[in-house]
């Protein structure tokens, strides 16, 4: 009974946590995107520009947690998300571009397209702002949304290895003995 209470707390907190500073978050992230590898640096053209200023007309149309009350404009944002990424992969914003399309997916209820973004970011992107919460994201949803525990205890342990000082490192580590709780029962 404790776990449980455990687990619905950390989830609630987490929730608010990601809720309350999404947005605040987002801008971070896309103001400070960096590439690891000096030889790939991150570029922002007058080109890429002009493609992202359909999002950024989009983008106010959304909520904090990128939720919306259209789903047409939801699904015309993750068109032009893919067409942003696909056409400008070296661009700063791609990663951040992803981690909101990942948002939006959770809010037309396609959980398993939200992991791929997830997944995405982090792959693509290891060194951006964006990719340690995507991990710790994708961990969380198989954890909580789809209960594949050990795939969970998987990205979380990816996630502390990954990103050692990131700041849910402590909430990754309870959840880790959550999960290793549960699964010794």
């Amino acid at each position: 009974m404790k776990l449980v209470y455990i687990t619905t707390s950390v989830f609630f907190c987490l929730l608010l946590i990601l809720s309350s500073c999404g947005e605040d978050r987002s801008k971070e992230v896309e103001n400070n995107v960096q590439s690891v590898d000096s030889t790939e640096p991150f570029e922002q053209t007058a080109t890429s520009d002009g493609d992202y200023a359909t999002l950024s007309r989009l983008r106010p149309q959304f909520g904090d947690d990128m939720e919306f009350e259209d789903e047409q404009v939801a699904r015309e944002f993750l068109e032009e998300a893919e067409r942003f990424v696909r056409d400008h992969p070296n661009d700063r914003r791609a990663p951040v571009t992803l981690l909101q399309s990942a948002g939006v997916c959770k809010h037309l209820d396609e959980w398993h397209k939200s992991l791929e973004y997830f997944e995405r970011v982090w792959t693509e992107y290891p060194a951006s702002n964006a990719a340690p919460q995507a991990l710790f994201l994708q961990a969380f949803v198989l954890d909580e949304k789809f209960l594949e525990k050990e795939k969970a205890l998987e990205y979380y342990e990816k996630y502390i290895d990954m990103y050692p000082s990131d700041d849910f490192i402590n909430s990754a580590e309870i959840l880790i003995n959550n999960i290793k709780s549960e699964l010794a029962q």
